[in-house]
């Protein structure tokens, strides 16, 4: 489900003034690409008033930025949209590409060639010996039009629309980190044009603050050690790029205060940016368990602090280990799945919630059954000793702003939720509310 953008997002602000067609004459591949270029324009300004808005200084910022990428398999300067550069020093480059008109089916492979290719050169050129001290931020700009063609559903790719697909592929892109940052926007009609942005972890505003963050810790690094080592804390900030860390660490001395220093604020913040996107796929009723296990992953610090790993699983659950050893089985449901029914004039759990302990009852029942024949098995094996046979479960379900009952508010369902918790014994409910309302105490805590 795609996310409308507010009138005042910038990006909206650019596109609504330049994404209606031309009326001038001419053919339509010269309109086509006058309406591109006069987008791009629009675009790479309202990234740059955003990055002045956010601190980057208005002197660092260059449009069409001419940089050579030494060590890249083209080393020629090559055009970038936006640079933001500190002297001589590259800190940041933005791409801005985008995809109008019916010609969709024939050009997607185009556009996601040109990313990858982008991608792999950037890599190369600051992983190779001369510039393995620093590697820029590269984020990328991707503007799609919403045509018929580019939601109708695809027969080769099971019901997904080309909006999905390059929605899937950007994501990929993000999640092994060939950008530290895509933006991805869909824009249609005429007259009135309407903005959205199809995944809300690739939002324009959270580029511009990516960008800014990055310039910003940069600067202040710089301030308090010598560039190489401020160049080591800010490739384990965007990268997590370990052996690049290592790389650079084994050159200098001072490398190791650098990312020490700035290890403990990395950590923290990217606990903040992954309970903000949660937020975000709660906040849509629409959001199914695959969603939400997606974003949640392999944090099991958002369940608290008793966890200490999680056990494989393929279905929608979560096997966590905790640190007696006893496995917590977590059942996820839809964020908006229905959470209560009105039984005359009281207020009742409703089927799916019913279903959901059901389902938790039976993995605990399955772990009792067949726990001790599984630590024999592992008895012997490195890092074994699971308790399975002191199981408990937690469904997370539902969120009481979704309930849309007249004269029911969220302390109704809460009230009613915890009455029913006092009943059961080896399984409770969570509301995705009360889930994140937990971990977002426990990072205020770790932050103060």
């Amino acid at each position: 489900m795609e996310n409308p953008v507010h009138d005042t997002h910038p990006a909206a602000q650019a596109l609504t003034a330049m994404a209606r067609p031309s009326t001038e004459a001419g053919s339509r591949g010269v309109l086509l690409g006058s309406r591109a270029r006069s987008m791009d324009d629009a675009l790479i300004e309202a990234l740059r008033t955003e990055l002045i808005a956010k601190g980057v200084p208005e002197g660092a910022i260059r449009k069409s930025g001419f940089v050579a990428l030494a060590g890249a398999y083209n080393d020629r300067p090559r055009q970038w949209d936006l640079v933001v550069m500190e002297g001589d020093q590259l800190v940041a480059a933005i791409e801005f590409k985008w995809q109008f008109g019916p010609s969709i089916g024939n050009n997607i492979g185009n556009r996601m060639s040109e990313a990858v290719a982008l991608a792999v050169d950037f890599g190369r050129a600051h992983n190779s010996s001369e510039q393995s001290a620093f590697r820029p931020f590269l984020g990328f700009v991707f503007t799609l039009e919403k045509t018929p063609g580019a939601t109708a559903p695809l027969r080769s790719a099971q019901g997904a629309t080309y909006v999905d697909r390059y929605r899937d592929f950007f994501r990929r892109l993000r999640d092994d980190q060939m950008y530290d940052a895509i933006s991805y926007m869909t824009f249609t009609g005429e007259s009135e044009i309407a903005v959205a942005e199809p995944d809300p972890t690739m939002g324009f505003e959270g580029l511009a603050q990516s960008v800014a963050d990055h310039v910003t810790a940069f600067r202040r690094l710089r301030e308090h050690h010598d560039p190489v080592s401020a160049s080591v804390a800010l490739r384990l900030s965007t990268h997590n790029n370990l052996s690049g860390v290592l790389l650079a660490l084994h050159d200098i001395d001072s490398g190791h205060a650098a990312v020490e220093e700035v290890t403990d604020e990395i950590g923290l913040k990217r606990r903040r940016a992954l309970l903000d996107r949660l937020r975000k796929i709660v906040a849509d009723p629409d959001a199914s368990e695959a969603a939400v296990k997606e974003m949640i992953g392999r944090h099991y610090w958002l369940f608290g602090g008793q966890y200490q790993g999680f056990l494989p699983v393929e279905r929608q659950e979560i096997r966590l280990v905790c640190s007696d050893r006893s496995v917590h089985v977590v059942e996820l449901s839809r964020p908006g799945a229905e959470l209560v029914t009105l039984h005359g004039d009281q207020l009742i759990l409703s089927m799916a919630v019913h279903e959901a302990v059901s389902r938790c009852m039976n993995h605990i029942r399955t772990l009792d059954l067949t726990g001790a024949a599984m630590e024999a098995v592992q008895r012997d094996e490195p890092g074994a000793g699971v308790d399975y046979l002191r199981a408990k479960a937690t469904v997370v379900i539902g969120d009481p702003a979704h309930v849309r009952i007249d004269g029911v508010t969220a302390g109704m369902v809460e009230r009613t939720i915890r009455s029913y918790n006092a009943h059961l014994s080896r399984v409770q409910i969570l509301t995705y509310a009360d889930l994140i309302d937990s971990a977002e105490r426990a990072l205020r805590f770790t932050e103060d």
